[in-house]
């Protein structure tokens, strides 16, 4: 049976190289996430291939999509922290700001160590390069963005609203059901 850490390694070679810094981090946020789990609903993914796979892998897919300009980030419905937290460990020059409406989740992400934001996406009020957004149903996320995001239904996905234009869809590696759809938003001044 591979290791948490012998999981994340096989799961992202085909797109990056982590340090040993980088997966210690992620190791340590994957221990906590465990042990909390124990009491709070974080995730009813745990095993450790998994949730290699799935949370982290995935999330690091979507912070290396993300352009080198952008600096801020808002997660949207963090939860346990994807994609935030592995998206600001493989992307240190961005700041990732977690946005949570759960009091017991948030007290879960400050533990881990990040900046959290306790309240509902519709109430932010500080403007981010970028959000992103993993567990969230798309219609939700799309009306923060406005209308001129298009519909996105059902399909699993992880957004990104940014200033520059861009607009991708890249299918994760290992799962071409799921992709990383990225949009080009203005902003309202």
């Amino acid at each position: 049976m591979q290791t948490f850490a012998e999981a994340l390694l096989s799961a992202t070679s085909s797109f990056t190289t982590l340090s040993k810094q980088q997966v210690q981090q992620l190791q340590t946020h994957y221990d906590l996430m465990i042990h909390w789990n124990r009491t709070i609903n974080l995730t009813k993914v745990t095993d450790p291939v998994e949730a290699a796979t799935k949370h982290y892998a995935e999330s690091i897919f979507l912070a290396l999509q993300i352009p080198n300009h952008v600096k801020t980030i808002a997660d949207i419905g963090s939860g346990p922290g994807f994609p935030g937290i592995p998206l600001a460990i493989v992307r240190p020059e961005i700041s990732a700001t977690l946005v949570e409406s759960d009091h017991r989740k948030a007290v879960f992400l400050r533990e881990a160590g990040f900046s959290v934001l306790i309240r509902r996406a519709q109430q932010l009020k500080q403007r981010f390069d970028c959000l992103v957004s993993r567990a969230v149903d798309p219609d939700e996320v799309a009306k923060l963005v406005g209308p001129e995001l298009p519909h996105l239904g059902d399909q699993a996905f992880m957004l990104i609203k940014e200033r520059s234009t861009w607009n991708t869809v890249a299918r994760v590696p290992w799962d071409p059901s799921n992709v990383v759809a990225t949009f080009h938003v203005k902003h309202i001044t």
